[in-house]
């Protein structure tokens, strides 16, 4: 009987064994794939554009820069920061909210009048 529920217990014992092995696997497979992808992006972030914004005169505007990850940053024709658009909305140069969606034009707008 001693014998029975000694077994018992040594086989509970080497199921939770089991399973933290395997958690510990998948962290470890978790962890590879974070860096792999962290160094693709990583890569990434160096590469962004800039498009010079013109009005109907040909004068400049402003520029946007569109950077890794879908974030598009304003700027006026002296290059000061006027805008953020990120995660669907727009944020002003002082991180105040401004509306939903891509309105870095309609700030840039505002601060030329």
């Amino acid at each position: 009987m001693k014998l029975n529920a000694l077994k018992a217990r040594l086989a509970g014992e080497k199921l939770k064994l089991d399973k933290l092995n395997d958690a510990a696997k998948r962290k470890k497979e978790l962890e590879k794939a974070s860096k792999r992808s962290a160094g693709r992006s990583s890569a990434n972030e160096g590469k962004q554009s800039r498009v010079a914004l013109h009005n109907n005169k040909g004068a400049l505007i402003g520029w946007l820069s569109y950077e890794a990850g879908g974030k598009v940053t304003v700027y006026d024709s002296r290059g000061r920061l006027v805008a953020r658009e990120l995660a669907g909305i727009t944020l002003d140069r002082t991180g105040r909210f401004v509306g939903r969606g891509r309105q870095g034009l309609v700030v840039l707008g505002r601060t030329q009048n």
